[in-house]
């Protein structure tokens, strides 16, 4: 049997399962907090792999791993700023935003915004649905790119097909089995590849020789691959260690990771979620770093880094490779079927239900909910097919797009009393705008990541405006505040 067949074999099996996962949860999806957050009844370690694993996205296999080939220590200073950034969101925000969103009803998370500051005009809303469309549609298309490379480095077969099975997957077990499915999947995708991580990394260090002889061959292909200091020194080293900590503000409030939090059997349950979340993060971003860093040995020479873990693949047994083949694939896709399950919600839920037909059924907005998961995932995988972009840095742009426009007013509504309508919505709206200005600006500092600045900007324009117009009702804020507070069963 060939080795390609071998490593075809497991892959389609898996595929096949999570397929089956959409079946089996469809039960649960008749109604929209059934389908939007699978009623509220996530267990802890389910809602911390998924969250993990919807935000590490393609770009930790692929992106991540194509970085540690060409920096190798110097990999760390990135990866240590977005550990900051996860370890932030899980101390400050899983248990107020699961007590608050559950307070004030919210399914959706722009239904949260919306009610925390008591939104009439539908603004938030549309803010909302416009900064998810502009930056989650790209972030798809970069995971659909993933998936490409990974299913070309080891199939025969064209990008185009390879495009359309990815998409194929991805979008019948989201549209099946809603949120519930796609935690799931996650969850059992994070094990998948935590295990599968950790096995191919130590089969590359055990075949290069050892850690020593790893190193020495590594030292000789390139010298720098020694240091976190990439041979740079002076402005030039702390201008890269800088930019590398700026990407702490690219996943501080994203929606398709946040959202876990609202779905939580209880509050006291936060604390469990997060420390078994930050323990599988940095199980994960030390395997991506080891496959990009040994990987290197035994091909010195890629036109692609980004092709590096298909290509270790081709190093071991073909059955165990399949299955880590999987695991690739399991985790760009626990990223684009928590994004499409987003975009989708908010298209049903918030702009459907919110702006046309106020009186519209469960069944109907499951119904929509639906067929926007196919819409946006054709969409992405349009995009993806005629504009193909590193997976690396489309992510770091949508990524810090999302969470410049979500995370200061996220923050600000969790732990200030006197943050009101009026700044919700010019928080975002200027969060949203400063990502894409300095993003398009040909003379911006490139040093400074656009997340970063985004998040500056939202942050002070929320609190300013904020204070220069009408409060809202204390009295009700404080009764909020004083349970968000506090753990609940």
């Amino acid at each position: 049997m060939s080795s390609s067949i071998c490593i075809a074999v497991p892959f389609i099996v898996y595929m096949i399962a999570m397929m089956a996962i959409g079946v089996f949860t469809f039960k649960s999806t008749s109604s929209v907090e059934g389908f939007a957050l699978g009623e509220r009844k996530l267990h802890p370690w389910v809602a911390a792999m998924s969250y993990v694993f919807s935000g590490c996205s393609g770009w930790m296999f692929m992106g991540a791993a194509g970085i540690s080939y060409i920096m190798g220590p110097g990999a760390w200073w990135m990866l240590l700023g977005y550990m900051i950034g996860v370890l932030f969101s899980f101390l400050t925000i899983p248990m107020r935003l699961r007590n608050y969103s559950g307070y004030l009803g919210a399914i959706t998370y722009p239904e949260f915004f919306v009610k925390r500051v008591r939104d009439d005009t539908n603004l938030i809303r549309g803010i909302c649905s416009l900064a998810l469309i502009v930056f989650i549609v790209p972030y798809i298309a970069a995971q659909y790119s993933a998936c490409i490379k990974g299913i070309t480095s080891l199939f025969n077969v064209t990008p185009l097909a390879a495009l359309l099975f990815s998409v194929a997957v991805v979008t019948i077990y989201c549209m099946l089995g809603g949120f519930k499915a796609v935690c799931l999947t996650d969850y059992i995708q994070g094990w998948v590849i935590l295990a599968g991580g950790v096995l191919i990394s130590v089969i590359l260090v055990s075949k290069a020789g050892g850690w020593g002889s790893m190193l020495a061959t590594l030292k000789e292909i390139d010298p720098t691959l020694m240091t976190a200091n990439l041979g740079k020194a002076g402005a030039a080293l702390l201008g890269f260690v800088w930019y590398s900590f700026t990407t702490v503000f690219v996943v501080i409030g994203r929606p398709h990771d946040t959202i876990r939090n609202f779905a939580i059997e209880n509050s006291k349950q936060a604390y469990e979620m997060a420390l078994f979340g930050q323990v599988a993060l940095l199980i994960n971003y030390w395997t991506s770093w080891m496959i990009g860093y040994a990987g290197r040995v035994f091909f010195p020479n890629l036109a692609d880094p980004e092709t590096i873990f298909p290509s270790v693949l081709t190093l071991i047994n073909p059955w165990v490779a399949g299955i880590l083949f999987a695991a690739l694939l399991a985790l760009l896709m626990s990223t684009v079927d928590s994004q499409l399950l987003s975009v989708a919600t908010t298209l049903s839920v918030d702009l459907y239900r919110g702006f046309i037909n106020k009186e519209a059924s469960d069944k109907k907005v499951v119904s929509l909910s639906r067929i926007a998961v196919l819409v946006v995932s054709v969409l992405g995988a349009y995009i993806c097919y005629r504009t193909p972009q590193s997976v690396m840095w489309l992510t770091l742009y949508a990524s810090g797009g999302l969470s410049a426009t979500f995370g200061p007013s996220l923050i600000l509504s969790l732990y200030w009393k006197r943050f009101n309508k009026q700044g919700a919505i010019a928080s975002m709206l200027s969060g949203l705008l400063a990502v894409i200005i300095w993003y398009k600006t040909p003379w911006r500092a490139t040093i400074i990541h656009e997340g970063l600045v985004g998040w500056i900007v939202g942050l002070v324009v929320g609190v300013v405006v904020s204070l220069m117009t009408e409060p809202l009702d204390q009295a009700q804020i404080d009764e909020e505040f004083a349970y968000i507070r506090q753990p609940h069963e």
